[in-house]
């Protein structure tokens, strides 16, 4: 919306510092947004590990009840055209001949919600009906399991500000499947801890999905989590606080002249 846009370039041209998830995010605000290069700070997500850490999991699929030997591929997420959900479906189709290959879709605004109803129908255009199950909205504190259950998680996006839900995903060991958005060049190992497909194809992600699922025991959970520690909460908070002091020194600084 235009008001919208009118509010954020003013904010942009005008605040005294600006927090930036990704290097690519500054750059966004000050192509688009016009804001000044010494104005913008890189501060990543975090998150919080001792919410979201490795469990059994045969014990999240018995909880979620998922079959113990499926390849199960998650996705956590809106459906706004932007999150990508169409072409992991469309991915999926190119799936079917993974034995017991099986979608799990966290997220939405409940099952009659236009854009739920839109997502059925694809699955159902594509034949892929029987391997798809839409969870539905699910609070944040129960997320882990299905992170645990997962052989892998799948951001298709077309675009995201930073990725939280890979770096959850790490953080309970569960390595990821990516279009380049956001931080994940930044967050995954690429061919250890996840796979980042260049082109958002469905059938690009589609490999991708497989060669993770594959080799999915080549690194324990422990050591996929050990890879995301430096985006731990105590380690964000400082690096926040760190920005926070240099806006205040600057102050007293013009305060003083």
């Amino acid at each position: 919306p235009e008001l919208r846009v009118t509010t954020e370039k003013h904010l942009a041209r005008n605040a005294q510092r600006i927090l930036a998830g990704t290097k690519k995010e500054k750059e966004h605000l000050m192509s688009y947004y016009g804001a000044a290069f010494d104005s913008i700070g890189v501060v990543p997500c975090g998150v919080n590990l001792n919410l979201v850490h490795p469990a059994d999991k045969l014990e999240a699929r018995r909880e979620l009840d998922v079959d113990h030997n499926a390849s199960l591929v998650l996705y956590v997420g809106r459906f706004a055209p932007s999150k990508g959900s169409d072409r992991l479906l469309a991915a999926m189709a190119h799936l079917q001949n993974l034995p017991r290959v099986r979608l799990l879709i966290v997220g939405g605004d409940g099952h009659h919600a236009p854009e739920v109803q839109n997502l059925h129908a694809l699955s159902r255009e594509l034949g892929i009906q029987d391997k798809v199950t839409f969870v539905g909205r699910i609070e944040q504190n129960k997320l882990p399991r299905y992170y645990n259950a997962a052989d892998t998680l799948v951001v298709p996006s077309r675009y995201e500000s930073f990725g939280l839900v890979a770096l959850e995903s790490l953080a309970c060991g569960t390595p990821v499947v990516s279009t380049s958005v956001g931080a994940v060049d930044q967050i995954l190992r690429e061919g250890e801890t996840g796979h980042v497909v260049e082109n958002g194809s469905p059938r690009l992600l589609a490999d991708g999905i497989k060669a993770v699922i594959s080799t999915r025991n080549t690194l324990s959970a422990d050591l996929i989590r050990e890879s995301i520690l430096e985006f731990a909460w105590p380690h964000v908070a400082s690096a926040i606080v760190k920005e926070y002091t240099a806006v205040v020194r600057q102050h007293q600084i013009v305060t003083h002249a």
